[in-house]
């Protein structure tokens, strides 16, 4: 496991490419130390103007202003993100095709569905992880609840079920351990967004749902909908008065979304330390901190083997959480 090199290292590393590669012919040689020498492709499994997709475009301007380098950015959403992990598995392994995504292709995905067009954790390269973006357990106002305790009590005795809502796959899998942990059942409603939900929590014809805090935060400000917990595994600085679940007595209890930058596999050691520096030293900038923390979220810097890691352990919650659930795979 290599060490980060600090802020402006990534000029360091490059010129350690330049006599790190001995036993290479000259011809390589000269191609690994002057990367990058064009611009990068950077697929994203999100619409254009989607919240994940405007904090991938904000790294990389932090890594464009600090390195030079030029990132070219292409939005191919649908499909539960199968076209873009598709595609970026299947670019040359070369580190001039990157891929943004998250717990939907790299987590939720596997426990969805029998067969993916893409394998995971052997088709890519992890860079590291960049932001992780906790959930709320929102309810209405008018529910009744000002604790999780009080959910818990109000779910097992409401005759009919309680009904919660997801438009994702990571609100989904917290919902579905939340229930599981407490014992207690609720009626799942489905939508095919988030915004579509949240709309429907706030109208008073569901109850309670998990979503990410860069969805909720504006109605959590202002009073809309009452957060009786966050999914973290600590209390985060913009919500400081939020317990976290853990606090509420669910051990373990750590469900969030994610992003991560991904290569192909197969793209050259060198290439990859070269790609990490630069990430990590975005990740550490002032600039970004501010920005994943106004979001009430987090990021910190995972090696490429702590970010494979990391993905694997995803894939196994998501996995667990919903065979439990009943839910088989399509």
């Amino acid at each position: 496991m290599f060490q980060i090199p600090r802020v402006n290292a990534v000029r360091g590393a490059l010129l350690a490419l330049c006599v790190a590669g001995a036993g290479l012919t000259t011809t390589a040689q000269a191609q690994t130390s002057t990367y990058p020498d064009r611009p990068i492709q950077l697929l994203i499994p999100f619409n254009a103007g989607s919240g994940s997709d405007g904090a991938a475009r904000k790294l990389t301007a932090i890594i464009g202003a600090d390195t030079g380098w030029n990132f070219v950015i292409e939005n191919k959403p649908g499909a539960n993100g199968f076209i873009a992990a598709r595609d970026a598995a299947n670019a040359k392994p070369d580190g001039y095709t990157l891929f943004y995504s998250g717990n939907t292709t790299h987590g939720a995905n596997s426990a969805f569905f029998k067969e993916l067009p893409y394998d995971p954790i052997n088709d890519f390269q992890p860079i590291t992880r960049i932001g992780v973006f906790p959930l709320f357990l929102l309810t209405r106002p008018d529910l009744g609840t000002d604790s999780v305790a009080e959910l818990v009590e109000l779910l097992g005795q409401s005759d009919p079920p309680l009904t919660f809502a997801e438009g994702s796959a990571g609100p989904r899998v917290a919902a579905e351990r939340f229930l599981q942990d407490a014992n207690v059942e609720a009626t799942h409603v489905p939508y095919k967004s988030s915004p579509q939900a949240l709309t429907d929590l706030i109208g008073g014809h569901i109850d309670f749902m998990f979503l990410d805090t860069i969805a909720s935060r504006s109605m959590v400000e202002n009073g809309t909908l009452k957060p009786l917990a966050i999914t973290s595994a600590e209390r985060i600085d913009s919500f400081p008065d939020i317990p976290t679940m853990q606090e509420a007595g669910f051990e373990g209890f750590d469900v969030q979304n994610w992003s991560a930058f991904f290569a192909p596999a197969g793209t050259p050691e060198d290439v990859v330390e070269v790609l990490h520096t630069a990430f990590a030293n975005a990740i550490e900038s002032e600039e970004w901190q501010a920005f994943v923390t106004k979001l009430g979220a987090y990021a910190d810097v995972l090696t490429p083997e702590e970010t494979a890691a990391w993905v694997e352990s995803e894939i196994e919650q998501y996995k667990r959480v919903l065979a439990r659930a009943g839910v088989e795979p399509e």
